[in-house]
């Protein structure tokens, strides 16, 4: 056998292995994105979810209520208290529309957060607060602006309240 054959044989191999490594690397690849993306969602949830039971506690379920019907009207410390719960609120969803933007939250997910702050933005209070808040990114306020100006977000005090006389 000559040396030009042994060769290659050896690159014939050599390209085999590298093949086959790249469909190796692809393919953690896909399992690694599929790993954010519900590792993304998950943080997501908790955060919401955190911010649902915290916000359903007595006191600050006052709070918020009275802040949806006018943020203008509350005292000086409740303004400070529902600022930090809208908030909240408001960096649960950057948060969100950054996992989207990246491709690790799916569509209907996002979909659904986005209706809930559009929704609570819409209320008066919510309203009156969004148009003071200054701690959200540009492209955060331009997203969420779009859809206030189309009006598509619906007061949440009527969801929050369905079925009462």
């Amino acid at each position: 056998m000559h040396w030009d054959a042994i060769g290659a044989i050896a690159e014939i191999f050599g390209a085999i292995a590298v093949v086959v490594s790249l469909a190796y690397l692809a393919s953690q690849i896909r399992q690694n994105t599929r790993q954010l993306r519900v590792a993304g969602r998950q943080a997501s949830v908790d955060s919401l979810k955190g911010t649902i039971v915290s916000q359903t506690e007595s006191e600050t379920a006052r709070l918020i209520l009275h802040g949806f019907d006018s943020y203008c009207e509350l005292s000086k410390p409740d303004k400070f208290r529902f600022n930090g719960q809208m908030n909240n609120m408001v960096f649960d969803f950057q948060l969100t529309k950054t996992l989207h933007d990246e491709g690790a939250f799916p569509d209907e997910a996002m979909a659904v957060h986005r209706r809930w702050i559009v929704d609570v933005l819409s209320t008066p209070g919510g309203k009156e607060w969004w148009q003071l808040d200054t701690y959200v990114d540009a492209a955060t306020r331009e997203y969420i602006d779009g859809f206030l100006a189309r009006g598509e977000g619906k007061d949440v005090r009527g969801v929050l309240f369905r079925g009462d006389a």
